[in-house]
């Protein structure tokens, strides 16, 4: 639809109407809130136009109701004019912070968001408002190209631009569309699986601010955060896309040339993180800077839930991600990662007893202050 409107010198555009709920009262429409909606229009058309004339003709036989709706229209655009070099897709709770706070020491590094990007896929909002974007629009393009929403020329200075977002791996729309781009490169960070679930665990039962998880201080939760589940292999399924990674790492691996893809697990970052780094940066076209030191964020130590105390309920969690923990193997074998032994000893933070002892917080810092 796209190139058909640009084939007559249109420009397509999204349009979102909303019921009007401050002027007009529900009645026979009661089901119909929003309308989402695609228009191709003359190139000279402005917003106005398409809000006021076009749409109207296009979603409803009756002006008068259209009155009743509120709209936003934007100019969409193309995948293909996203100059982004790299992305770091994932996954949640194994250091993608980590790797985009240090990748974002050397000078010629940018990222197009300061946390999560959203372009591609929802960051901390898990039910993701609006629907999944199929298209850019110009104005996302725009900023991306120039940091602006209208762009009078490209960057000037040498920059190599980045995305991030713990999710992303998760979401086949923003993958597809990430696969749109030329030759972008993706890094995506695997580790235990009962490492991220348990992280997760304690921040839903425990909450993000101090004040909020002030009543999980120095007590062991994991009783009640199961207790409200039928068993734990039922928890563990319903919490699924907080572990999963085999699944999503071949998914990864038919969208994008596997020479274009950089798979890492945890272990590796934990023990070698020089040697890394140095990888990552070729990886993105870039030498390493020389003196460049390299720091831990957004960790989470001590005993957390309490479920590294618990043996047997420790062993029953292992017990339900043991076909994860056999495909994320089998999976990393089959791209050429390196044995890890963490996965093979099914390791996980409860062994790590400098881990358990460091009761340090630092959520969205350096953990090294």
């Amino acid at each position: 639809m796209l190139v058909a409107c640009w084939s007559i010198g249109g420009r397509m555009w999204e349009v979102r109407l909303q019921w009007n709920t401050t002027v007009w009262h529900r009645d026979s429409l009661e089901d119909l809130t929003e309308i989402h909606n695609t228009v191709c229009a003359l190139a000279s058309c402005q917003t106005r136009h398409v809000l006021r004339s076009i749409a109207p003709m296009i979603s409803f036989s009756n002006p008068q109701v259209y009155e009743r709706f509120s709209g936003v229209a934007k100019v969409l655009s193309s995948w293909k004019f996203m100059k982004i070099d790299f992305a770091i897709i994932g996954t949640g709770g194994c250091g993608t912070t980590s790797l985009r706070r240090n990748l974002a020491q050397h000078a010629e590094v940018r990222f197009t968001n300061e946390n999560e990007d959203e372009l591609f896929a929802p960051g901390y909002a898990y039910e993701y408002q609006g629907g999944f974007r199929l298209l850019p629009t110009e104005a996302q393009v725009n900023m991306v190209r120039c940091g602006r929403a209208r762009c009078h020329g490209e960057r000037k200075e040498r920059v190599v631009l980045g995305v991030k977002n713990f999710q992303l791996h998760n979401f086949d729309f923003g993958l597809v569309a990430l696969s749109m781009l030329d030759r972008v490169k993706l890094i995506m960070l695997v580790c235990d699986p009962l490492d991220r679930l348990e992280k997760v665990l304690h921040y839903f039962h425990c909450g993000f601010d101090a004040q909020t998880r002030q009543h999980c201080q120095n007590r062991t939760v994991i009783d009640e955060i199961v207790a409200k589940w039928s068993s734990v292999a039922h928890l563990v399924e319903e919490h699924k896309e907080h572990w999963v990674a085999a699944r999503r790492l071949l998914i990864v691996s038919s969208l994008f040339d596997t020479r274009d893809v950089m798979v890492v697990h945890q272990q590796i970052l934990r023990e070698f993180p020089a040697r890394l780094y140095r990888a990552l940066f070729h990886h993105i076209g870039l030498q390493e800077p020389p003196d460049i030191r390299y720091h831990r964020y957004n960790s989470f130590g001590g005993r957390r839930t309490g479920l590294c105390q618990r043996k047997n309920l420790l062993k029953e969690f292992q017990e339900a991600l043991e076909p994860e923990y056999r495909r994320l193997e089998e999976v990393l074998r089959q791209l050429g990662h390196p044995e890890i032994s963490e996965l093979s000893r099914r390791t996980t933070r409860c062994h790590r007893h400098a881990e358990l002892r460091r009761a340090a917080r630092c959520v969205n810092q350096r953990c090294d202050l």
